[in-house]
C-alpha cells in the first residue's frame, strides 16, 4: 500500500507554517514523506491569498493581488 493521502484545511496549514504544535507536526511529516498532501487549486490560492493577511506577515504582493 502506499503514502496514506492527508488532506489539511487552509486553517491548519496556516498554523503549520507560523506555530509549533500538532500542526507542525503533521506538516513535517508531509514533508518527510511519510504522507501525500492533497490540494486543490481553489484551495492553493486560498492559501497564498491568507498568507498576505498583514497579521501573518508573509506578504508579496506578487502571489496574490
Amino acid at each position: 500500500m502506499g503514502k496514506k493521502r492527508i488532506i489539511l484545511d487552509t486553517n491548519i496549514l496556516i498554523s503549520a507554517l507560523g506555530w509549533k504544535g500538532n500542526p507542525r507536526i503533521i506538516f513535517d511529516r508531509i514533508i518527510a514523506g511519510d504522507f501525500e498532501l492533497i490540494l486543490s487549486y481553489k484551495q492553493l490560492y486560498e492559501l497564498l491569498r491568507v498568507l498576505n493577511y498583514p497579521k501573518f506577515k508573509y506578504q508579496n504582493s506578487t502571489y496574490v493581488s
